[in-house]
């Protein structure tokens, strides 16, 4: 299935354009696993990059945003993510219906927003 990137919408909007989030104000260097989380939370749908261990050991490095709902089709997950330390997310470059991930918060090695890159320990 084609899509467009212009068209995924977030939740309680209209047409979003796709564009990177804004550079925060944390300087780059290393942050705390916390502080990645909240970094994360403020790009406020727009796109960020990620690298994290995935849950078989390896390595991904993954461009996504928050808050994408345009392909689901109802019902909620029947565990809360947030208590097992996950954070759902919307992979750009697998996009579609198959485009929705999760973030292992506990596994993060990097942190890309805006022009900041941040090592995560």
């Amino acid at each position: 299935m084609k899509y467009s990137l212009n068209s995924l919408l977030l939740e309680d909007e209209e047409e979003t354009p796709i564009e990177p989030a804004e550079t925060p104000n944390t300087p780059p260097g290393t942050i705390s696993r916390d502080e990645a989380k909240q970094l994360i939370k403020e790009t406020k749908g727009k796109i960020f990059t990620v690298t994290f261990i995935k849950k078989d050991g390896s390595e991904r490095t993954m461009n996504a945003r928050l808050g994408v709902k345009v392909y689901l089709k109802g019902g909620q997950l029947a565990y809360d993510a947030e208590s097992k330390g996950l954070l759902p997310v919307f992979d750009m470059q697998i996009g579609g219906e198959k485009g929705y991930r999760m973030i292992n918060l506990n596994t993060i090695l990097s942190l890309k927003i805006g022009g900041n890159t941040y090592t995560v320990q």
